[in-house]
């Protein structure tokens, strides 16, 4: 199979789809089917993607019409690309199978299917592009559909969390078209590659105003979609208020989207500035990861506590880029794909909870343990491993990154991440305490049964964390290989590193 196809394949099966299954919008079963087929095409095509460049060792890039840097459409796959679409699938595959059994025909009838293909092209050609103007523009897609589908939400209070959702991400698309007229001043590109080697080659631009201007605006565009400190006050109350498959993968997925912006940008074009504003990300970082975590201590609904521990993660992967070393980058590569498979799980998880004891609500439910033991256990998975305990891949990824700041001496940064893991444990043992353990408020309460491809999937990405902390070693093998291509160089020779 050619390059042009394999890079080209994850982002036009979505939408090629997505307008297939327009033509019968009428038809739920239709809907749904059509979905699952579709999103299991794009898992396929992600795998083909992925054997290539991680099996075959081949950096994939493809200059649409032959039009090369800097003016061409440029789409590049390297390790981080191709594990990002990936595991993206894999969340998109399961979001797709879980809401056959909890969209109604209603909300199938309004295009459902259609909106949720399109996020998964703008999420695929996000981490497919490799130029700035083309991220912003495959952004604007994923944020179009993330609107539609937010407006699609049973919850009385969605349109107006929708509104705040829009306007706070219409602001940072201005944020990021703003900084991309700064760059194109700066250096007449905004193809990462061809970006990359001028300041390699030049040592510096004409203009350094404009390149600090444009990546500054850029940090605040990238970190408000995030959802990193200060920029984070829309997430918590906008995630929980639609349907449970569309705030898995929005939870999973949308500010993995962000933190991918980052590190490909000041990871890697943009390197330098890394190096010199670590401080500014390592503090951004702790304050993300301190706030989120006293955020969803302090919640007692099952989707807010989970929104608040988003952030709280986040926190985690920019410390990660502050930190700045071949390691801390690879870690929080192996961070973010952890990350995204069990905080897309957990939400798939609190909608089985809901549905058993008949409220999201802590207060309100109890004595799951009794009713539904294997919820117990599929719930316990995810949990766990977001609250980083052994073997689950959560621990891996915590293990990581600390170990890169204790090796940096960044000893505060390094406390941090310790005693917010701590706290994250603390609030996955008030959802166990809550919704589990003690008996039900409602005493006359019967508990409804639990649809069993829903069951299927919590147990598929339960089943996913497992194996992602038991391949431990060889991921993250991969993940400092990916750090090593997003920087251009080799991870163990030219990054800084540390004793």
């Amino acid at each position: 199979m050619t390059a042009e196809l394999l890079l080209s394949m994850p982002v036009v099966l979505p939408l090629a789809s997505g307008l297939v299954l327009l033509m019968g919008r009428d038809c739920p079963v239709w809907q749904r089917f059509g979905l699952v087929v579709a999103t299991a095409l794009h898992a396929v095509a992600a795998l083909a993607l992925t054997q290539r460049v991680i099996g075959d060792g081949e950096v994939l890039e493809m200059a649409l019409g032959g039009w090369k840097a800097p003016v061409g459409i440029a789409f590049r796959a390297d390790i981080l690309s191709a594990m990002m679409v990936l595991v993206s699938s894999m969340v998109a595959l399961a979001g797709a199978v879980y809401a056959t059994a909890e969209i109604g025909r209603t909300v199938w009838r309004r295009r459902y299917a259609f909106f949720y293909l399109l996020l998964l092209a703008g999420i695929s050609g996000a981490f497919l592009t490799g130029d700035l103007f083309n991220l912003f523009v495959w952004f604007e897609t994923m944020l179009m559909a993330s609107f539609a589908l937010m407006a699609l939400g049973r919850r009385r209070r969605t349109r107006s969390e929708t509104i705040v959702y829009i306007a706070v991400n219409a602001l940072s698309s201005f944020f990021f078209l703003a900084g991309l007229g700064l760059f194109y001043g700066a250096l007449g590109s905004l193809n990462l590659t061809h970006i990359a080697d001028q300041l390699a080659m030049t040592g510096e631009p004409a203009d350094w105003t404009e390149l600090y201007g444009g990546a500054v605006l850029l940090l605040l565009a990238f970190g408000t979609k995030a959802g990193a400190f200060p920029l984070f006050f829309w997430l918590p109350d906008s995630y929980p208020q639609t349907g449970i498959a569309t705030s898995a993968v929005f939870g999973g997925l949308l500010t993995k989207v962000g933190v991918y912006s980052l590190y490909r940008v000041f990871g890697g074009t943009l390197g330098f500035l890394s190096a010199d504003w670590g401080p500014l990300f390592l503090g951004v970082g702790a304050a993300t990861m301190i706030v989120g975590v006293l955020g969803a201590a302090s919640r007692a609904h099952l989707r807010e506590i989970l929104s608040w521990h988003i952030i709280s993660q986040i926190g985690y992967l920019i410390l990660g880029l502050g930190i700045f070393t071949a390691g801390s980058i690879g870690a929080g590569i192996f961070y973010t794909v952890h990350h995204i498979v069990v905080k897309a799980n957990l939400f798939f998880a609190s909608g089985l909870i809901a549905r058993a004891g008949g409220s999201e609500k802590l207060a309100a439910i109890g004595g799951l343990l009794r009713t539904h033991p294997i919820l117990a256990f599929l719930f316990a998975i995810p949990a766990l491993s977001l609250a980083g305990i052994p073997p689950l891949s959560g621990f891996f990824a915590k293990w990581l990154l600390v170990r890169e700041a204790f090796r940096a001496e960044e000893w505060i940064w390094a406390g941090s991440a310790l005693a917010v893991g701590a706290l994250t444990l603390f609030s996955m043992a008030k959802i166990w305490s809550e919704a589990f353990w003690k008996d039900s408020p409602r005493r006359f309460f019967k508990s409804r049964a639990l649809p069993l491809v829903q069951v299927a999937t919590v147990f598929t990405l339960g089943l996913a964390t497992v194996t992602i902390g038991l391949a431990s070693e060889y991921l993250f093998h991969l993940s400092t290989l990916a750090a090593g291509q997003v920087v251009g160089r080799d991870p163990t020779v030219n990054l800084p590193t540390t004793p």
